[in-house]
């Protein structure tokens, strides 16, 4: 029987809390050349909602079609999309100190 599978291991080495206060901020930003020539699909995924319908009316409301949009079906084609990101490290020891 045929199947696809991915494993692998995952080694978290997770950061040491520092004896000051620390503050670090990084951004990037960046372009894959692959889409120059082959256009990104993407949808507008403004109008999706983070809880479903059970969230937020309970567990007895039957969800009507209407509150899922269907704007997640319109594709538009998008060339050359730009990459970025941001991430800011807050870090300080607090109570017991080594």
């Amino acid at each position: 029987m045929e199947a696809d599978a991915i494993g692998g291991a995952i080694n978290l080495q997770l950061r040491s809390a520092p004896d000051y206060l620390m503050i670090r901020a990084t951004v990037a930003g960046g372009m894959n050349s692959i889409f120059a020539d082959n256009p990104f699909k993407t949808y507008d995924a403004r109008p999706v909602s983070f809880q479903s319908p059970d969230q937020l009316h309970g567990h007895d409301y039957l969800a009507a079609i209407s509150e899922f949009p269907k704007s997640t079906l319109d594709y538009t084609d998008l060339n050359t999309p730009i990459n970025t990101t941001a991430n800011v490290i807050f870090g300080n020891r607090f109570f017991k100190r080594p």
